[in-house]
């Protein structure tokens, strides 16, 4: 009888000390777990978002090149939010094509202060967002003749790319966050 009153008044006593601070470590380990994992979405959100103004930039330049046609060699212009005018040219060239130099069929971004591509395939379009924010993206555009019959073209293969600018360094402009070129390609009809 004696025991059973002494097993009664232990499970009464709570917890200890030692077991309150076991409880709290792994609460606080399980805390900061939690908190990384936010800190990550966040700026995997934040990537997310510039890579898709960079895709929707290529689409707008490679869409506007489709809806002129494979013979057309008429410039046309885009306005960025900022009133800058970019001239777009449609015109192609046989391989390597004209316009933005390609490695492996890639928009090469090696140089982005000098040789940059020729007039009318280059611009560096200002994206604005929600509170004023703004991001300058570089976009670069190919075109290459790909099927003629004499001097008519029948078909062109376009490759657009576009890519976040960051901040002036020295020499070459640095990106504020590590965005690889978003790359489309596409062939033109009639």
């Amino acid at each position: 009888m004696l025991r059973a009153r002494m097993c009664a008044r232990r499970r009464e006593l709570g917890m200890s000390m030692i077991e309150l601070l076991i409880a709290m470590t792994v609460l606080a380990i399980g805390m900061a777990g939690i908190m990384i994992l936010i800190s990550g979405a966040i700026a995997s959100n934040s990537r997310n978002r510039l890579d898709t103004t960079a895709t929707t930039l290529s689409e707008m330049v490679m869409e506007r090149i489709v809806a002129v046609g494979p013979k057309s060699t008429t410039t046309f212009t885009i306005t960025d939010c900022n009133g800058n005018s970019f001239t777009i040219d449609p015109a192609g060239a046989d391989a390597p094509g004209r316009g933005a130099t390609l490695n492996n069929n890639e928009v090469s971004f090696s140089s982005l202060t000098s040789g940059t591509p020729t007039t009318g395939y280059t611009m560096r379009y200002v994206a604005c967002g929600s509170g004023g924010s703004q991001a300058t993206y570089d976009v670069r555009w190919n075109v290459t003749n790909f099927k003629k019959v004499g001097t008519t073209v029948l078909s062109k293969y376009v490759t657009v790319s576009a890519r976040q600018v960051g901040g002036a360094g020295t020499g070459r402009e640095l990106l504020k966050y590590f965005a690889p070129p978003v790359t489309l390609r596409t062939m033109v009809t009639n």
